[in-house]
């Protein structure tokens, strides 16, 4: 493993690779790539195999031949990184040193107010209609020319859409008019938001060189599940009507977000692993940009989903989950260059399965009971004292009666405001004769 983390050299001119095979002659395909390629900066080596600075890499496949070429992207981080042989923004797993181009007052005020988020891209890139861009998973997109590698824009979506944080997997559905994309907020509220990125130009207004990413804005947002922390996430998913956002329980400490680079630590350090906390799955209308449903399930991490679909009523979700986010340690570089890796914790394809139709009846709506017959006399339902719950069902109709109930649980909503008096309740024996229990 060690001869694969060698940091790598630009190869700027297309090189013909070996072909094993053959390769139709009619294919004819453009694919880019990005990843981390460069670790040493002289007598300083990074930390995280996530740290490395971004190369992008183009393979042409045309006429029976593939062609490559590379370049190192060039993000302020990367030219900041060759220029200082320290990195000058906090990465995952390397903290930030002092950028000695800046005057005494901007590095002490970029400490106490880290706005100025790594752009270092190399975890992702995506294209919109004919645009590209390479991301990571901070605010700041690159756009790249796909021809030359060479870096066309830069995108804060911090001054686009006031979005501290964004996913670096946007995604859309074909023939769909706008692509879609997870991020969040931290400096002013925590937060997430659903970005809705247009895919057609409106050159009336903008003109040609307005690029899709700099039209973003928020659809909606969702209020964290955590008072000082945001979930982490890579990516969501998404199907023909709806996006499904996996909050995890593995959450970005706010404080330690806005205090990292004042106190010399690297991202990673800010994570918190809560494995007694559920996983919420948040279902959101694309349209509308509103929760329209949120499902539990035990604690576990993720990276990437596998494919999401509508079926008969019902989300199907799959992707590949982890027991836990051990899997972001055994990416520390020292110790895969020593060739050690546990191989412990694999990803295993999981599936999610998620009733659309979902009715929710507060406990306001229940009553307590003796025997099939309700009490006449009724209290305030009182939930830390509740043992159990019994549901009685009944249609209006004669003839034989048919009910499927997928799950029945107790869900803590803080936003219901649902206020009913209680009454007293008189029925003869008579009236309760239609009804099943369930």
């Amino acid at each position: 493993m060690d001869n694969l983390l060698v940091s790598c050299t630009e190869q700027l001119a297309e090189i013909d690779g070996q072909v094993e095979g053959t390769i139709p002659e009619w294919l004819s395909v453009q694919m880019l790539r990005v990843g981390p390629a460069k670790w040493d900066l002289d007598d300083f080596v990074l930390n995280h195999w996530l740290d490395g600075c971004a190369m992008l890499c183009k393979f042409t496949i045309s006429q029976g031949r593939v062609k490559m070429n590379s370049k190192y992207l060039h993000s302020e981080a990367y030219n900041k990184m060759n220029q200082v042989k320290r990195p000058v923004f906090t990465e995952f797993g390397t903290r930030s040193y002092p950028d000695p181009c800046k005057n005494v007052f901007s590095r002490f005020f970029s400490q106490i107010v880290p706005s100025d988020l790594t752009d270092n891209g190399c975890v992702g890139i995506f294209k919109l209609a004919n645009e590209y861009y390479s991301s990571s998973e901070t605010c700041n997109v690159l756009k790249v020319c796909n021809h030359s590698l060479n870096v066309q824009q830069k995108i804060n979506l911090d001054k686009v859409a006031g979005v501290n944080l964004a996913c670096s997997h946007v995604q859309s559905i074909k023939g769909d008019d706008y692509a879609y994309n997870m991020s969040s907020s931290f400096l002013t509220g925590l937060k997430y938001h659903v970005l809705k990125i247009p895919l057609f130009k409106d050159t009336e207004h903008e003109g040609n060189n307005s690029s899709f990413m700099n039209r973003a804005s928020i659809l909606g947002s969702i209020p964290s599940s955590w008072k000082t922390c945001i979930a982490y996430y890579h990516s969501f998913a998404i199907t023909a009507n709806y996006l499904v956002f996996i909050e995890l329980p593995l959450v970005v400490n706010a404080f330690k977000l806005a205090t990292c680079t004042a106190k010399g630590k690297p991202l990673k350090d800010c994570l918190e692993w809560h494995p007694s906390e559920n996983t919420r799955f948040h279902v959101i209308c694309k349209r509308s940009g509103q929760s329209v449903g949120k499902y539990y399930a035990k604690a576990f991490f993720y990276f990437h989903t596998i494919n999401a679909y509508e079926d008969n009523g019902h989300i199907v979700a799959d992707l590949m989950a982890y027991e836990d986010p051990t899997i972001l340690e055994k990416w520390d570089l020292s110790a895969m260059r020593s060739n050690v890796y546990d191989d412990q914790n694999q990803a295993t394809p999981t599936r999610f399965v998620m009733p659309l139709h979902v009715q929710h009846i507060p406990l306001s709506r229940f009553f307590f009971h003796y025997q099939g017959y309700l009490q006449d006399s009724q209290v305030r339902l009182e939930p830390d004292l509740i043992r159990s719950v019994g549901i009685l069902v009944h249609d209006l109709f004669s003839g034989p009666f048919r009910l499927e109930i997928d799950y029945i649980g107790f869900v803590y909503d803080s936003q219901h405001n649902d206020i009913i008096e209680y009454e007293t309740h008189y029925h003869e024996a008579s009236s309760l004769k239609s009804y099943g229990s369930v």
